[in-house]
């Protein structure tokens, strides 16, 4: 999976960060996403092709925290992300 081309990613202030859709894609999505420095790892993960299982072992080296946890907070973003088509399969 990858995140598709046209989101520009933005830090913000206090690790915030924003997203918002560009070109094509703004034609699906046309919206802004706010999230955190967590799911900035992820999404610069997601700029490459890579399966679930390679960012939850990114997650836990990254986090400290065990694959059971990075899979808990990881599954509901790639389907958030899935839900808004931002995502290649």
């Amino acid at each position: 999976m990858k995140l598709k081309e046209g989101i520009l990613r933005h830090h913000d202030r206090n690790d915030e960060y924003i997203g918002v859709t560009t070109g094509d894609l703004a034609e699906t999505f046309n919206g802004m996403i706010r999230y955190n420095t967590t799911t900035h790892f992820i999404l610069e993960k997601l700029q490459a092709d890579t399966t679930k299982e390679e960012l939850i072992t990114s997650l836990c080296q990254e986090y400290d925290v065990t694959p059971t946890e990075a899979s808990a907070d990881l599954t509901p973003l790639l389907q958030e992300l899935t839900t808004l088509g931002l995502l290649e399969k």
